[in-house]
């Protein structure tokens, strides 16, 4: 996403938030949902304008299924981190609505819970983007057994790391029912129209969150689609107690097959000592970037997650929480695939 998205306008929502939590009467009240709504719409267009500058021209020259076919792999930690701060400002939306039509001290304390997560997913949103000027520095020289040991971890822990976001996505999922989940895959990436549904701020919350699921869709290759919606599928039909197992999202990721192929290249090659130092580095930068992709996946996941309890609330928003669900989970397969991908082509450098 091009320059870096500033924290300004999702932080003017969260201190109008607070403003309206402490508000002491009812014009001031007013005076400060008059607030959230302004920066609520200025996030919106925001968002929506970055995410299509993110995605403009993207995709030339990139291998079919590959997270850098839609979007350069660089700006997915990007886009993801902004996607995070979007379902925050949607959750804020929400519970101040339920401030505003009830006035009560329970929404006011639904409010503040909401704001309190708001609060804590900025050092987290820093965190993950500060991780990638840190660099990787050279250590000993390494062996080529070592870097098949690397090699293997790094596989696996795709798909362990994927599991876990997945997990965390996926409550709740498998008590809809395949036909509701399919449903939901179609429906999450047409457009809704919102101009039956009353409530200024329910309006506000239902655009930004549409928004949030129009780019998780955009991270999923179109000729993909299909394969993709088997996998994920499958996944949530195997959860058992609301863990999908490693060894299904391995196999959703292709990394078995490709730890076979690379662990056989590392076995039968001389390996240039120069080279291999590149190659490890490249590898950790590979690993650094799905972990810090999966920490914002968990987080969006967390957040979507919370915007149901408003279910009651809101019109259409049960929908909109399972389609965001379901594209979070195939999302976190194709960056899966893509790191995957990423780690074979580094091996094959390797032995060149």
């Amino acid at each position: 996403m091009p320059g870096n998205p500033s924290h300004s306008i999702t932080l003017s929502v969260l201190r109008a938030g607070k403003q309206l939590r402490d508000a002491p009467d009812d014009v001031a009240r007013e005076m400060a949902a008059t607030r959230l709504v302004v920066a609520a719409e200025r996030s919106i267009a925001q968002f929506d304008n970055a995410v299509t500058q993110a995605f403009a021209g993207a995709g030339a020259g990139a291998g079919a299924g590959a997270v850098a076919a839609v979007l350069p792999a660089a700006q997915t930690d990007e886009v993801l981190a902004a996607a995070l701060r979007q379902v925050q400002v949607v959750n804020t939306v929400f519970a101040a609505g339920r401030v505003l039509d009830e006035d009560s001290d329970p929404d006011r304390a639904v409010l503040a819970g909401t704001l309190a997560e708001f609060d804590a997913v900025v050092p987290l949103i820093d965190a993950t983007e500060n991780v990638a000027a840190r660099g990787f520095q050279s250590g000993p020289a390494p062996v080529p057994g070592d870097f098949r040991k690397l090699v293997a971890e790094a596989y696996a822990g795709f798909a362990s790391r994927s599991a876990k976001t997945i997990a965390t996505s996926i409550s709740g999922i498998r008590d809809r029912g395949p036909e509701a989940i399919r449903g939901a895959w179609s429906w999450a990436k047409e457009k809704l129209e919102l101009d039956k549904i009353g409530g200024r701020l329910v309006k506000l919350g239902l655009r930004a969150l549409l928004g949030v699921l129009r780019l998780l869709s955009r991270l999923i290759p179109a000729e993909r689609t299909e394969s993709l919606r088997e996998r994920v599928e499958r996944l949530i039909a195997a959860v058992d107690r609301g863990s999908p197992a490693t060894a299904l999202t391995g196999a959703a990721l292709g990394v078995d097959e490709a730890a076979r192929r690379s662990d056989s290249l590392l076995r039968k090659e001389d390996l240039d000592q120069d080279r291999l130092g590149k190659c490890v580095l490249d590898l950790g930068a590979v690993t650094t970037r799905h972990g810090r992709a999966m920490e914002l996946c968990d987080g969006i996941a967390v957040a979507i997650a919370l915007a149901g309890k408003f279910a009651l609330a809101v019109p259409h928003l049960p929908l909109f929480v399972l389609g965001g669900q379901v594209l979070l989970i195939a999302a976190v397969v194709v960056i899966g695939r893509d790191c995957t991908g990423d780690a074979g082509a580094i091996v094959e450098g390797a032995v060149a």
